[in-house]
Parts: structure tokens; sequence; C-alpha cells
């Protein structure tokens, strides 16, 4: 399937036609000959609105043959006051599941927060080791591990008095905790949640978060989305209070 543009996106988005269609799947699968007596459409038209629908990712046909809106679909209905945002990482929400995120933050995100999808082999970490040493004076992480190669500058960092917040699965901390360096767990305010779905990093120079693609348990490192922009990392920040006040100390 092509990989819609954000032109495209609006383009389909600009019929009353095509809105109605994913309205009327919005509460969910329907057959063909259901949406045509709904909507009133003529067949020939009804299969031309859902073969535009269909190839720029909207909605989805099913193994039973009833048509459904997509992750993108629903995503695209919910987001109407940020579609800008959306349609500028179309590629990276077609694919990737924004749940972990609260509602009333989603409908925050502009195009104005000069956001890029980064495709990383590596990661974010590559990005953290690289720009680490110009943090001065916070570091805020929500993940589902520690990898030990960025410890040596964790306590560098702590050292020149940088603050420290770390949220991380009740059971994973339990273990690793024994085994960091003294000065890292005195020099970081922990808390633990049962389980992680998104990884959220907030920084004085830079922000980014990774989420579960559609259909996958862990988290995608290999595309995320980060800025250096004062909004995003405001964004970030309420995104990391957000789990920060429902999740426990330890």
């Amino acid at each position: 399937m092509a990989n819609p543009s954000q032109s495209s996106l609006f383009s389909e988005l600009g019929s009353e036609t095509r809105l109605s269609i994913l309205r009327e799947l919005s509460g969910g699968p329907k057959r063909f000959n259901e949406l045509k007596y709904r909507l009133k459409l003529t067949s020939p038209e009804l299969v031309r609105q859902l073969v535009r629908l269909h190839d720029v990712g909207l909605i989805a046909r099913e193994r039973n043959g009833q048509y459904a809106v997509s992750h993108l679909g629903q995503l695209v209905l919910f987001s109407s006051e940020n579609l800008g945002f959306i349609a500028e990482h179309i590629s990276y929400f077609r694919t990737h599941d924004p749940s972990p995120v609260p509602n009333f933050l989603l409908r925050q995100l502009e195009p104005s927060m000069e956001v890029e999808t980064v495709a990383e082999k590596f990661g974010p970490l590559s990005l953290v080791m690289e720009r680490g040493n110009s943090i001065r004076e916070f570091y805020w992480i929500a993940s589902d591990s520690i990898p030990k190669f960025v410890l040596p500058q964790v306590k560098m960092k702590i050292a020149q008095g940088v603050r420290f917040r770390a949220i991380y699965p009740k059971d994973y901390l339990w273990n690793v905790k024994p085994t960091l360096d003294r000065e890292i767990v005195r020099g970081t305010m922990f808390k633990v949640a049962e389980s992680i779905r998104a990884i959220i990093c907030v920084t004085d120079q830079f922000a980014y978060f990774c989420l579960p693609k559609f259909g996958e348990r862990g988290i995608d490192r290999t595309t995320f989305l980060f800025s250096s922009s004062e909004s995003f990392k405001s964004w970030c920040a309420e995104l990391f209070e957000h789990y920060w006040k429902s999740s426990f100390p330890y």
C-alpha cells in the first residue's frame, strides 16, 4: 500500500461523503450493503470512496468482508483539532499505537512543535549519548529498562548537579536497583509502575518518546518522535508528569 502524504490525507478528509463513511464505521465494522443502505449511495460511488479511504490507510477490510476504521482512521477522527501534526507524522501514527498518551495531550500536539520522526537502528540512546553532555538542569525518563552503557554519563551528570527522575516497571527495578552505582541511586528519584507502555524522556535540552507498534507487545525503539523545541519539551514534561503522579514511590 502506498505511503500517504500530508496532502493526500487532507484531500481524502475534504469530502463529506468520505467523512460520512468514516463516521459510520466508527460505530463498528459494517458490510458493503449496509453502508450503501445507510448512506444512500450507489454501488459504484461507494466502491470508489472505499478504495480512496483504503488507499490512504483510513479504513481496512476485514477477513469476514466487513469494512472497519483503521487505527489511523480512529486517530484522525479523534484528533480533528490537531490533524496537521497527525498528517505531518502520518507514517509513524499509521504503525504505532498512541493509546499510552492521554487523550487530552494528544489534542495538544501541533506542527509548530517542530518534531521530527527519527529512524535509528540503535534507537534514541545514540542521540542521548551524542547530546547528553549538553544537559545542565534535569533528566526525566520513563522506560522499561536501563541501558548499562549510559550509566557512566548518568553518574557524571549527577555529579554536575543534574536532577534525575525515573519511572520503571516495579519488578524490573526490584532486580536491577541493587546493581546500580550508589551515586546514581542517591542522585535519582525513583518511582515504579506496574508496566511501562511508552518511553518518555525529557531534559532541558531535548525530548523524545517511543510508542509500541500495533500488534506488538514491546516498545519500538527504532523509530521515535524527537525535538529540541521548547513547546515539545513542555509537552513531554506534561506527559511524564501524568505518569509520575500515577506511579508509586520506591
